[in-house]
């Protein structure tokens, strides 16, 4: 089992061998040690480690000694997934280079295996890009602080095969134009949120085919409530939570309200101009204009029976001819 080793600084400890590595790649030296085995634990000093570490070893536990705020990695976390199902890492503050993942595949950048299961708390991710990016695959995220210029965490591919338990991480993207916390797309078939009791699959893509509204509200819901339980500061243009659909996308700010400029409250949907929400909408709806100020330059024509266009409260938006 494992031992609680105390650990110097600048140096790596097997918590079940008691093997201890320090020098330039300390911590890489450790995971390619031949006693480093199947579902060991490395515990990590306090000091700054001026390497990216490629981790290979199945079921390994990477954690530092003192947290993050005293242990830092200069590189990047890579995972080789030809011969790693489960990797947990916890308590590093891991700076990535600019355009790079903090946390990634060893090769390709996103994670793509359908059977990884990653455990990342209580971390400080910096990315000039996309701090986690995956296809598919089970993804625990717990206490994280993530910075990123494109978005937090981030989904490609068309996998049918992703979960995602989000708690209490906070999500800073200010620094990225229209960077979002959490983008799910529209390329993906289900995504459970496994911190959501009783959370079913919810399909995000149906071949192309566009949602109907309560699907779509079905999405609004869940991704609320993953929101409320984290916290977004500083996002780009407002989105913490964006599903990027077949059509207009659902867009979620940080208090788990439609975040566009125009939103469709019944579909639901989110939208740049009111024109096109005016054009998908059906008979009933309502279209509510949100942002204050927001000048549209555009003539809008109506042609859906019963239709409500209005603007939110405390706004004051503008509609004049192009």
């Amino acid at each position: 089992g494992a031992i609680l080793a105390e650990v110097d600084e600048n140096e790596v400890v097997n918590a079940n061998t008691g093997e201890r590595f320090d020098g330039d790649d300390a911590i890489q030296d450790a995971i390619d040690a031949q006693s480093t085995t199947d579902g060991h634990t490395l515990r990590v000093g306090p000091g700054t480690y001026e390497e990216s570490v490629t981790v290979d070893v199945e079921g390994l536990t990477l954690e530092s000694a003192a947290g993050a705020d005293e242990t830092t990695i200069d590189g990047q976390i890579l995972i080789e997934e030809d011969t790693v199902d489960e990797f947990t890492v916890r308590g590093f503050e891991v700076d990535a280079a600019p355009e790079s993942r903090a946390i990634g595949d060893e090769s390709a950048g996103s994670l793509r295996d359908a059977g990884l299961d990653v455990t990342i708390e209580d971390n400080i991710l910096n990315s000039g890009g996309t701090a986690l990016l995956f296809e598919q695959g089970e993804f625990t995220l717990i206490g994280n602080d993530i910075n990123a210029d494109a978005a937090g965490i981030g989904q490609v591919g068309t996998s049918e095969d992703v979960t995602l338990d989000l708690q209490d991480n906070t999500f800073d993207t200010e620094s990225g134009d229209g960077a979002i916390g959490v983008q799910l797309t529209d390329d993906s078939g289900e995504v459970t949120f496994a911190d959501i009791d009783g959370a079913e699959p919810l399909p995000i893509n149906q071949a192309g085919e566009e949602f109907d509204a309560e699907e779509r509200q079905t999405l609004l819901d869940a991704g609320s409530e993953l929101v409320e339980q984290n916290t977004f500061e500083d996002t780009g243009d407002g989105e913490a939570l964006q599903f990027f659909l077949t059509g207009a996308n659902i867009e979620i700010d940080a208090d788990g309200e439609l975040a566009g400029p125009v939103n469709n409250l019944d579909r639901p949907a989110n939208y740049d101009e009111i024109q096109p929400a005016v054009n998908d909408a059906n008979e009933g709806d309502t279209i509510e204009v949100s942002e204050s100020g927001n000048v549209y330059e555009e003539s809008v024509t109506i042609d859906v029976e019963g239709l409500t266009l209005e603007a939110a409260a405390d706004a004051d938006p503008v509609v004049t001819q192009e």
